[in-house]
């Protein structure tokens, strides 16, 4: 393991990985792929009133009150975005249920090797989010092609990062109707136009610091208002603040996959 903390921003799965201080009780809008990266256990329990349970992989609902120890031990954390088809593919293979924390089994020790390569070698966040995403599941469907409006508005979305630009605004700039772009948008970008957006807002951060920008600068720059703002939207969605992270004595790198 390098001596960085690892946050990797994509749209559909985002990767943390390294050391992190003992989570007290919260609950995130992702769900998430705990696992210990040295094989050794980690302690998790949803709700207070649950008994601690250790395990080397546990499966978390969005939405469900959880703690968590990792007894300073370097952990990944896979977070699944709900809204995206990823996730409802990855939830009919595996029969988890949506209520509760479960125990992850499935191809602990190829998913190890994958991110324990990375994290001695940071390369390419895009190979590494489709190795990923390969080897949680079986039913990754083949490359499909997009239809050019929904490209296109996607692009506009990037290129106006910092707005708000409404569905309708958008429909109506690709020829379409609103309801017509809603169902093309999720059918081939696998997630809603506002998710979409605040995705691509975090990614916009991530590559804007890595490219040397300050954080407060980058968040403002994506269209958040302040670095707050950021790191408020970061909680909501994963669970924990860059500045989380940072109580681990570790620089944190923050890189984004291109889709």
């Amino acid at each position: 393991m390098t001596n960085s903390n690892f946050l990797v921003i994509g749209n559909k799965i985002t990767l943390y990985m390294g050391l992190l201080p003992d989570i007290s009780e919260h609950a995130h809008s992702t769900a998430v792929i705990a696992l210990s990266l040295s094989g050794e256990t980690i302690s998790a329990r949803s709700g207070s009133d649950n008994q601690w349970e250790d395990h080397q992989a546990y499966f978390l609902p969005a939405d469900i009150p959880n703690e968590m120890r990792q007894y300073d031990k370097p952990i990944a954390c896979i977070f699944i975005e709900p809204d995206s088809d990823l996730y409802q593919r990855f939830l009919k293979q595996h029969g988890f249920d949506e209520n509760r924390l479960s125990p992850y089994r499935y191809r602990l020790q190829n998913l190890r090797s994958i991110l324990n390569a990375f994290s001695e070698t940071p390369s390419n966040p895009d190979e590494l989010s489709l190795s990923i995403t390969e080897a949680l599941h079986d039913l990754y469907p083949p490359l499909k092609e997009i239809d050019q409006r929904v490209v296109r508005c996607a692009s506009i979305i990037k290129e106006n990062i910092g707005d708000n630009l409404s569905a309708n605004v958008l429909a109506s700039l690709v020829d379409l109707s609103e309801r017509q772009l809603s169902s093309l948008f999720k059918r081939d970008m696998g997630l809603p136009i506002r998710k979409y957006r605040l995705w691509s807002r975090l990614k916009n951060v991530a590559q804007l610091v890595n490219d040397g920008n300050l954080l407060t600068d980058a968040a403002i720059a994506s269209g958040f208002s302040d670095s707050a703002h950021f790191s408020n939207s970061c909680r909501k969605l994963l669970g924990l603040k860059p500045t989380d992270i940072m109580e681990t004595g570790k620089p944190l790198t923050l890189l984004a996959t291109t889709r």
